[in-house]
């Protein structure tokens, strides 16, 4: 890896990286994991050029403190390094954004959707511009004489970055890999996607070194001297929430940091991010209790750990935060009880967590449809209880417990001309034309849950009987009407029209059609004439 010292977290990521990449080059990898690695390789390539901003301020540093120093020839020596070192990189550079371009433009250039190559997939390109035309032995010289030349500017020992499979312990004895070259080992039978997430693991490597060098550059001419030069007010209220009707307090002071200084911060141990002298505090909070008002006092240890002219200065110092209870919050047509296979549909939310809510639930004696927001959900039983747990980022909250209610019988209705028919008292058999059969769902349940109460009869009989015979029979099917004026003229006073419900259907939430069984499925008309 690039420079000398102790390797950083992330040049140790770049490196891992760099050993799955030259790992993965002999298969025949998918399109998708090759899409995973342009993704890859262009974060990669961000992370390096985000690190070229902190180059460069170490570059004006240095300039401005040799300026400061009166320019004394040691100090203007430096100041030549960091120069020789600037142009040096800028050369690295263009020669692998060339190598980049010049592949992408020889396999069809960007996909302007997707933005990135179009044919991430294809190797052939990749095999003439690096092995037959011997880029990649040009490559590994240019990488290689970088890393001697930092060697030489900063007096530490930057190790080559571009080496054959024998210099790699992993591959050195790896009978498919060992004995290849730089070249054959980067770039023989490699996609485009991935011979470009290599140049990207070496362009970081280059900045990372460049960077490395130009710090220690930065400390050979004093760069650690701790000079103030950024000034912050801070505002420190004893609440940041307040009743109307009191007062705000809050503790107002003077916050000085360095430019020149990177100081170390940690929260319980723990290494946390640090830009521009600011240190940036996160983390998840938990409690298993709470007190009668639903708090739960914490702390955590802050430490801050600066070095300059040698000393390492550490400062301690305890915070006490509190941690309030979250209330799960239900909105629902029906709270209390949710129906047995039905969509249920509930909106559950933790007012308190605002934009950090991202919820997950699990149920226990139903199934899960998560909605298009937050929250939302809908919930099918599939037993007398269900119980679901409310998950924050991977935190336990609540566990929500519903009792689950059968779905109520729905009513027969019959109809003519949308008049219900009188089954005590007969119809008159000359007004008697058609028929309607309507299954009428339960009210409050139809209130609750529309799109789980709509019924519809799919087989009907229709049967005119005079005693104990059946004088016609009509079978009706995806229908609910029926003309039966043909029948009715057979008709006779005394005569009877029965009505016999075969099937009926509930479509469901999901448009789903499900069989029912409803009572009183036969209704019997008396015929009588009423002139």
């Amino acid at each position: 890896m690039a420079g000398g010292g102790k390797e950083t977290p992330r040049q140790k990521m770049v490196g891992m990286m760099y050993i799955v990449l030259t790992a993965l080059m002999a298969m025949n990898v998918s399109s998708s994991i090759l899409e995973k690695f342009a993704m890859l390789s262009n974060s990669i390539e961000l992370s390096a050029n985000s690190k070229l901003d902190d180059t460069e301020k170490l570059f004006e540093h240095i300039k401005s403190l040799s300026k400061e120093m009166g320019n004394r020839p040691a100090d203007v020596a430096i100041v030549n390094k960091a120069i020789e070192l600037k142009n040096a990189t800028s050369e690295v550079k263009k020669f692998i954004e060339y190598l980049k371009n010049t592949l992408i433009e020889k396999t069809g250039g960007i996909n302007e959707v997707t933005g990135y190559p179009k044919n991430l997939k294809t190797d052939a390109e990749v095999a003439t511009l690096m092995l037959k035309e011997n880029k990649a032995e040009e490559l590994k010289k240019i990488l290689n004489d970088y890393m001697d030349l930092l060697s030489k500017i900063t007096g530490e020992n930057y190790k080559h970055i571009a080496l054959d499979a024998d210099d790699i312990d992993l591959f050195k004895n790896d009978p498919n890999q060992a004995g290849k070259n730089f070249g054959d080992l980067n770039f023989d039978h490699t996609p485009l996607g991935a011979a470009i997430a290599t140049l990207n693991l070496f362009y970081s490597e280059v900045i990372t070194a460049e960077y490395n060098a130009m710090s220690k550059l930065s400390k050979l001419m004093g760069a650690d001297d701790i000079k103030f030069d950024k000034l912050n007010v801070v505002v420190k209220p004893k609440s940041s929430y307040v009743p109307a009707g009191t007062k705000y307090e809050a503790e107002m002071f003077l916050s000085a940091s360095s430019s020149a200084v990177s100081p170390d911060m940690f929260v319980g141990g723990k290494s946390i991010s640090v830009k521009d002298g600011v240190g940036i505090v996160s983390f998840p909070v938990t409690s298993t209790s709470y007190d009668k008002e639903g708090m739960s006092k914490q702390t955590y240890k802050a430490t801050i750990k600066i070095k300059a002219n040698g000393k390492e200065t550490v400062t301690n110092t305890d915070v006490e935060y509190f941690v309030v209870k979250p209330v799960v919050q239900v909105q629902s047509a029906s709270v209390q009880a949710l129906y047995l296979n039905c969509g249920n549909e509930l909106n559950i939310q933790v007012p308190a967590l605002g934009v950090y809510y991202n919820p997950k639930f699990v149920a226990e004696g139903g199934t899960i449809i998560s909605g298009s927001k937050k929250g939302l959900i809908t919930i099918i039983p599939k037993a007398k209880e269900v119980k679901i747990a409310v998950y924050n980022d991977g935190t336990f909250i609540e566990s929500l417990t519903y009792s689950v209610r059968a779905i109520p019988k729905p009513e027969l209705k019959i109809t003519s001309n949308g008049v219900v028919v009188n089954e005590k008292d007969g119809m008159d058999l000359s007004s008697l034309r058609s028929l309607e059969a309507k299954v009428i769902a339960d009210e409050g349940f139809k209130t609750f849950l529309p799109n789980d109460a709509r019924y519809r009869v799919i087989e009907w009989d229709v049967l005119l009987a005079r005693g104990s015979k059946a004088i016609e029979t009509k079978n009706v099917k995806d229908a609910e009407k029926v003309s039966i004026a043909a029948m009715m003229e057979k008709a006779r006073p005394g005569d009877r029209i029965v009505v016999e419900i075969k099937k009926v259907v509930r479509t469901n939430f999901n448009n789903v059609d499900e069989p029912v069984e409803i009572q009183n499925k036969f209704k019997i008309i008396s015929l009588i004439d009423k002139k």
